[in-house]
């Protein structure tokens, strides 16, 4: 998996691609809680380009928020569409 990071204004985007499952689920969550460690506190993940999600991957975003709570952050989700959208409205 991808994991580009873009800077607007005060807000990190992050754009992962393609699959977000047992192997790059990790890299999302671990990717999230180096961004807080590095002082970012507003995060965006553009599930765009994403495809398909897995169990594990929900479990990923889960523990991105979890952190994001621990951290006092702030973290949004947007560009949801078709399969991985059904995913997230479970």
């Amino acid at each position: 998996m991808s994991l580009v990071e873009e800077l607007i204004d005060d807000v990190l985007v992050l754009h992962p691609d393609e699959r977000l499952d047992v192997t790059t689920g990790p890299e999302l969550s671990h990717g999230v809680a180096r961004l807080y460690r590095e002082g970012h506190r507003r995060l965006l993940i553009d599930f765009s380009g994403v495809n398909y999600v897995s169990s594990l991957g929900l479990a990923a975003c889960l523990k991105a928020a979890k952190v994001t709570q621990e951290q006092g952050g702030r973290l949004a989700l947007c560009g949801l569409t078709g399969m991985v959208a059904e995913v997230f409205d479970l």
